[in-house]
């Protein structure tokens, strides 16, 4: 054996095999498995050391609050966590109200009520099952006294009354209260009346069957500032309104005049702008304020009064110089003598007008007939550059014109070939943009000549005319005569771009009938064509199914071999004879190889119809009926028959 070491034999310390709770769990044991308190959730991800420090496991607590108590928050349910949380996700907790008595909500919840929320049990207005909508029965306690919950929720200045007195717990809407006998409005209405209004009580104006028709009693009132004093306008007469006005009609005032001079005193004010400072009585009087008069006579400084009504750059010196007192209108002035026209008339002169004084032209006798000495004047734009109509030659007009006469301008145009520079709108519309030295001359406007030799592209000059081939002129004419063009249709089949067919023509291409070699003699292939109703309108009247049907494109006549519904063609062409039948197939009785009826081999070899060789009963032409011993008498349908031939 081998040697043991001594100390294997030494008594085993505190935190041996002596102490339980020093040994480990061994693998697969029922206590590492922890069935006597399941790991689940969050509880199987802790490490054991979490719950079970330096390996102490005898006495470990189960319940929730032993290790989650401080981050219990304050004020929390007291009961077990478990009730509502679980190790699996603890914000996720639920609370079955029903095991606690759901009417004592205030035991958890007290702190989760509003401000000034009713202070009762949450059960009264809330339910376990949905916090909202809350309701609550006012019948369950003293409805009018509402104010006990709702003091604060009334508008500010509200009635301080019971809510009761004005609303219903029905509808808290439909307000009303009875006014009936009550007068002292102010105690509830007192900040509901106007800026300025009466002081006084409401019911002095106002009642309570209609707010809108107030009326107060003025008879006898003299003291209209006390309430009015607002009322009257900006810069207003001063004294009583019952100076002017009375409590019958407000509108018809009047003031006694008589002997009133200082009439400023009120209507200072009421003078237009710039009017007269004097008294008004110097020119109007009491009696009508129209018709004012002043004594102009001897007047001359009209200025210390008139001085703004003159207007604009009139003349600045006294208006008696011009006019006088009598007639405003019969102003006159003496020029004799005066030249320098421009120290008062400068701004009389037209836009653009000669800047040198007016007696260059004028003279003082006459404003009209002017006169200037044009006579060596070569610098013309000096004064007449505006004059010169719209895009005009921008040269000196004496290159053109002479002082003697303006009209007859002359200009020598030998040798000039830009006539553009000046002539660029007077070409009509769309002409020739080249020079137009290019196709005139100087010695005459008419007989331009263009050099076309060799030219090609013809529309940038000239459009074709409308409809007309879209190509180059120069494809079917020539330089040197515009009349006989010709075009190479060799080989063309597109006729339709350039030819629309006449109204009702064929509408494929005309290469289909025609040819370029002559347009007549237009054939086509109806081999094998059964639409002919494409391009072939029937005759009135005529079958109007398509004209395959009867006719062939070989021959226009029609077979009438094997066909037995006439009628599709001939309706109505049967003879108008009351022994004939009407409305029945042709093919009844005739064939389409002999029109005659056929009777040699007995009644029974007519081609008669079924009900008729049946024997049936029917109505015929002349009413009789056939019975089946008349079959073979054709006299049943036919009064006087044709003689049958005998084989």
């Amino acid at each position: 054996m081998p040697d043991t070491d001594p100390a294997s034999n030494a008594a085993p310390d505190a935190n041996g095999l002596d102490t339980p709770t020093g040994i480990t769990f061994l693998p697969g044991s029922e206590g590492a498995k922890h069935a006597f308190y399941p790991l689940v959730g969050q509880h199987a991800i802790l490490e054991c050391a979490t719950c079970h420090p330096s390996e102490q496991y005898a006495g470990t607590p189960i319940d929730c609050t032993s290790c989650h108590l401080d981050v219990l928050p304050i004020a929390h349910f007291e009961g077990d966590c478990a009730t509502c949380h679980t190790p699996i996700s603890w914000q996720d907790a639920t609370f079955d109200h029903a095991l606690y008595g759901a009417t004592d909500c205030l035991s958890c919840h007290t702190a989760e009520a509003p401000a000034n929320h009713f202070d009762g049990q949450c059960s009264a207005c809330h339910s376990t099952t949905a916090w909202t909508p809350a309701s609550f029965d006012h019948s369950v306690v003293n409805t009018s006294n509402c104010t006990s919950c709702h003091n604060s929720d009334a508008p500010a200045n509200h009635y301080a009354g019971q809510c009761s007195n004005c609303h219903n717990t029905a509808n808290w809407a439909d307000v009303s209260f009875d006014h009936s006998g009550q007068t002292d409005c102010t105690a509830c209405h007192n900040d509901e009346a106007p800026a300025n209004h009466y002081a006084g009580q409401c019911s002095n104006c106002h009642n309570t069957s209609n707010w809108a028709n107030a009326s107060f009693d003025h008879a006898g009132q003299t003291s209209c500032a006390s309430c009015h004093s607002s009322d009257a306008p900006a810069n207003h007469y001063a004294g009583q309104c019952s100076d002017c006005h009375n409590t019958s009609n407000w509108g018809d005032a009047s003031f006694d005049h008589s002997g009133l001079t200082d009439c400023t005193s009120c209507h200072n004010d009421d003078a237009p702008s710039n009017h007269y400072g004097g008294q008004c009585s110097n020119c109007h009087g009491t009696n009508g304020w129209g018709g004012a008069n002043f004594d102009h006579s001897g007047q001359t400084d009209c200025t210390a009064c008139h001085s703004d009504d003159t207007p604009s750059n009139h003349y600045s010196g006294q208006c008696s110089t011009c006019h006088n007192t009598s007639n405003w209108g019969d102003a006159s002035f003496d020029h004799s003598g005066l030249t320098d026209c421009a120290s008062c008339h400068n701004d009389d002169a037209p836009s653009n007008h000669y800047s040198g004084q007016c007696s260059n032209c004028h003279n003082t006798g006459g404003w009209g007939g002017a006169g200037f000495d044009h006579s060596g004047q070569t610098d013309c734009a000096s004064c007449h550059n505006d004059d010169a109509p719209s895009n005009h030659y921008s040269g000196q007009c004496s290159n053109c014109h002479n002082t003697g006469g303006w009209g007859g301008a002359g200009f020598d145009h030998s040798g000039q070939t830009d006539c553009a520079s000046c002539h660029n709108d007077d070409a009509p519309s769309n002409h020739y943009s080249g020079q137009c030295s290019n196709c005139h001359n100087t010695g005459g406007w008419g007989g331009a000549t263009f050099d076309h030799s060799g030219q090609t592209d013809c529309a940038s000059c000239h459009n074709p005319p409308s409809g007309h081939y879209s190509g180059q002129c120069s494809n079917c004419h020539n330089t040197g005569g515009w009349g006989g063009a010709t075009f190479d249709h060799s080989g063309q089949t597109d006729c339709a771009s350039c030819h629309n067919p006449p109204s009702g023509h064929y509408s494929g291409q005309c290469s289909n009938c025609h040819n370029t070699g002559g347009w007549g003699g237009a054939t086509f292939d109806h081999s094998g064509q059964t639409d002919c109703a494409s391009c072939h309108n029937p005759p009135s009247g005529h079958y109007g199914g398509q004209c395959s049907e009867c006719h062939d494109t070989n021959n226009w006549d029609f077979e009438h071999d094997g066909n037995s519904n006439c009628l599709a063609c001939h309706e109505g062409d049967e003879p108008d004879d009351e022994d004939h039948p009407q409305g029945e197939q042709c093919s009844n009785c005739h064939n389409t190889n002999s029109w005659d009826t056929d009777s040699s081999q007995g009644i029974g070899a007519l081609n008669l119809p079924t009900w008729f060789q049946n024997g049936a009963q029917v109505s015929t032409p002349r009413a009789k009926q056939i019975s089946s011993t008349q079959l073979a008498s054709c006299q049943v349908c036919h009064a006087t028959p044709s003689p049958v031939a005998q084989k």
